[in-house]
């Protein structure tokens, strides 16, 4: 009896530990896909449903798998967190969420995709003006840093093709996409003409 239970134990560890490594594997490969596939057409409507089909599983084990240990739900939590984070990186790298995205998960998704980030235009402009860039994939964005909803117009210059310009609102400590160059591969670089605050 002692022998039969011992072998039930160790094969419920080790499909909690199949579970929890899947759901790593999982989203390191969802990870690695947006990497390659970075200027697709499709890709940024794929990851984000890719995202949310693995944090509505987590969360399901989460809530129903009472074989998970306190060690198990912390890493299935930070996992999914990391899920959220991409989620919204992903959204305003490619322009297409508009969910509240902050500076902190910025920089956790350019850690988990080996991604730049860097603050440009310093000093010259009534927000932070954040580069990153991906694989050739280059995107700009503004940080409202302060504890205000605010709304803006900017103006920005790309050689050789011109001028282009918007007008939009960021959420306090939030960030909104401003460029980025899917259709425009061999643009690295812009120059802001006028950032301003309304």
């Amino acid at each position: 009896m002692k022998y039969f239970i011992l072998i039930l134990s160790l094969v419920t560890f080790s499909a909690k530990a199949q579970t929890v490594d899947n759901y790593k594997n999982n989203f390191a490969s969802i990870c690695d896909d947006y990497k390659k596939n970075v200027f697709d057409i499709s890709i940024c409507e794929n990851t984000i449903n890719a995202l949310s089909a693995l944090e509505s599983k987590i969360s399901e084990s989460l809530f129903f798998d009472k074989t998970l240990t306190a060690d198990d739900k912390n890493t299935l939590k930070n996992i999914k967190t990391d899920i959220i984070g991409m989620h919204h990186f992903v959204g305003y790298q490619q322009a297409c969420g508009q969910e509240y995205f902050t500076f902190d998960e910025l920089k956790k998704a350019c850690s988990i995709l080996g991604a730049t980030y860097e603050e440009v235009f310093v000093g010259k402009h009534c927000m932070k003006i954040i580069k990153t860039e991906l694989n050739g994939y280059v995107c700009y964005l503004a940080e409202n840093t302060v504890n205000d909803h605010k709304k803006f117009n900017f103006k920005y210059k790309r050689i050789p093709y011109g001028v282009g310009q918007g007008e939009s609102d960021i959420q306090a400590k939030g960030i909104k996409d401003l460029y980025n160059n899917k259709t425009e591969k061999d643009i690295k670089t812009i120059e802001l003409v006028y950032f301003n605050c309304l």
